[in-house]
């Protein structure tokens, strides 16, 4: 038996991996999240401080202020869910596209060895 109680060791082990790799994504997906009501935040502010700019009276008026506590909300709750995140071990690699495997093989390859063309340099 000692065989199945290897496997079924391993087997828990990889479990919890899981948990803990599906609990990091979903940790950084509520911080895209976040970040994204950030985003609408400090479009709203500055709406409305343009607004308020293009009427001449740039002040800290009701809708200028809640726009701005508001901004002030979403940011700590950012900093929460990234200490929450680097708490529970991130791995920044996540967030990086993968390169693709020919990337390093069209860097080697002959000048005219492909089929397309090479890309015009910006001017």
């Amino acid at each position: 038996m000692g065989f199945l109680d290897k496997v079924k060791e391993k087997t828990a082990q990889a479990l919890e991996q899981g948990k803990d790799v599906a609990q990091q994504q979903q940790l950084k997906l509520q911080l895209k999240k976040l970040e994204g009501e950030e985003e609408q935040a400090l479009a709203a502010f500055g709406n409305a401080s343009y607004g308020l700019w293009e009427a001449g009276s740039l002040s800290m008026s009701s809708d200028l202020g809640e726009a701005a506590s508001r901004i002030k909300d979403v940011r700590a709750q950012i900093a929460a869910k990234k200490a929450e995140i680097a708490e529970h071990g991130s791995d920044d690699d996540d967030d990086k596209p993968a390169e693709p495997a020919t990337a390093g093989a069209a860097t080697t390859s002959a000048p005219g060895a492909g089929d397309t063309p090479p890309a015009m340099p910006d001017l």
